[in-house]
Order: C-alpha cells, then sequence, then structure tokens
C-alpha cells in the first residue's frame, strides 16, 4: 500500500539516503585520485629537477656520482609509473605526456651518459635537456588539467548533496 505517508516518507528518505552516499562516494574517489595526482606533480618536479642535475653534473664532469643519480631518476620514474597505472589509468589528457616522458628517457639518458665520456660538453645538450624537461611539463600540464576538472564534478556533487 504506497498510499500511505509513513510509506511515502520511508520512500522519500531512501531516496535521499541513496543520492547522498552516492554524492558521498563520488567526493571520496576523487579526492583519492587528487592525492595520488599531488604525488604524480611531486615526482613530476623531481624528475625535472633530477634532469638539470644530471646536465649540472656533465658540465662539471662530476662523472663518478652520475650512475646514482641515474638509479635515482630511474627509480622516480618507476614511482611515477606506478602512480599512473593506478590512479591516472584512465586520463587521456595524462596518457600520451607520460608515454613521451618515459620514451624520453632512454635517449636522454645515453645523451648524457655520451656526454659525461666526451671532453667537451655540447651546447645542444642543454637544448636537450630542455626539450626533455618540456615532456614533463606537459605531464604535468595534463595533470593538472585533469584535476581541474575532477575538481569540477565534486563540486557538482557536494552541490547536489
Amino acid at each position: 500500500m504506497l498510499n500511505s505517508l509513513p510509506r511515502k516518507l520511508m520512500l522519500a528518505i531512501s531516496v535521499w539516503l541513496l543520492g547522498a552516499l552516492f554524492c558521498v562516494g563520488i567526493t571520496l574517489n576523487i579526492t583519492w585520485r587528487l592525492e595520488d595526482r599531488g604525488i604524480a606533480i611531486n615526482e613530476a618536479g623531481s624528475l625535472r629537477k633530477q634532469s638539470y642535475l644530471l646536465l649540472a653534473m656533465v658540465q662539471a664532469k662530476q662523472n663518478q656520482d652520475l650512475p646514482q643519480e641515474i638509479t635515482v631518476f630511474e627509480t622516480k620514474l618507476a614511482h611515477l609509473t606506478q602512480l599512473m597505472a593506478r590512479s591516472l589509468h584512465s586520463d587521456a589528457q595524462s596518457h600520451a605526456p607520460f608515454q613521451a616522458v618515459q620514451a624520453g628517457f632512454v635517449p636522454f639518458k645515453s645523451k648524457i651518459l655520451a656526454a659525461s665520456h666526451s671532453e667537451q660538453t655540447s651546447p645542444a645538450l642543454l637544448a636537450e635537456t630542455r626539450a626533455y624537461i618540456a615532456t614533463i611539463d606537459e605531464l604535468v600540464k595534463g595533470i593538472e588539467t585533469e584535476n581541474t576538472h575532477s575538481i569540477q564534478i565534486m563540486r557538482m556533487a557536494q552541490g547536489m548533496l
């Protein structure tokens, strides 16, 4: 008997509760993803810094620490890869720039190692380092754009709540 007032109230409260739980779920999901994206932006910034450090080491002929710093770079890149797989897997705006960062590391590393064995550091190495860092910047830009989109969705969910 759906016509009774208590049943209508219970139905309305149940619908409201389900909607509220849905909005809270959306907010929590987005918050967790934003946290991982924040860590990814920090890791990308570390990669940026590490790229300049590798260049500075080659220019200063501090080649003894170069393998260790390349290992640090690779560790940070692996951590960023895990973050991408965990929370950024569906974000198309972040995927292509991330693949460019991954693919660009091998030639960058080869050029750094080759320059470390030569007498003179090529001025082109700075330009190549900046070009590689530009791919990292594109990745950060894509993550930040996706963050903005997610925050807008979260605001809508909170507004509905």
